[in-house]
């Protein structure tokens, strides 16, 4: 009598269980970027550029790294004289380190012309 009810749940598992996948349609893929539909403020651009004025009390390499540690940048800077340093970023990116001199600070991209005096 176990056996039965056991064999009967058995079945009535197996075919409750085994369904097909129904696939939804979404619509043809399109086939080239003019068939994309897009929305009108979407940037395209996957690159920020930067343009950072820098400066320090001394002769020196400075380097700007992302805040994963990628260098993006390496430069030798004057001592008290403004370097402009011109380069570009992920668009991701949201800051910057800058390295010179064993000091290291972080910078916040929040425009495109960045200034900073070690």
């Amino acid at each position: 009598m176990k056996r039965i009810i056991l064999l009967i749940t058995l079945v009535t598992l197996g075919l409750v269980s085994c369904k097909k996948d129904v696939e939804q349609q979404a619509g043809p893929k399109p086939v080239s970027t003019e068939q994309l539909k897009v929305p009108v403020d979407f940037k395209w651009t996957t690159t920020k550029n930067i343009t950072l004025t820098v400066s320090g009390k001394t002769n020196g390499l400075i380097e700007i790294i992302s805040s994963k540690g990628v260098i993006y940048w390496k430069s030798y800077i004057s001592a008290n004289q403004e370097n402009e340093i011109r380069f570009n970023v992920p668009s991701y990116e949201t800051a910057i380190k800058l390295r010179h001199q064993g000091q290291t600070v972080e910078l916040e991209l929040q425009s495109d012309k960045l200034n900073y005096s070690f």
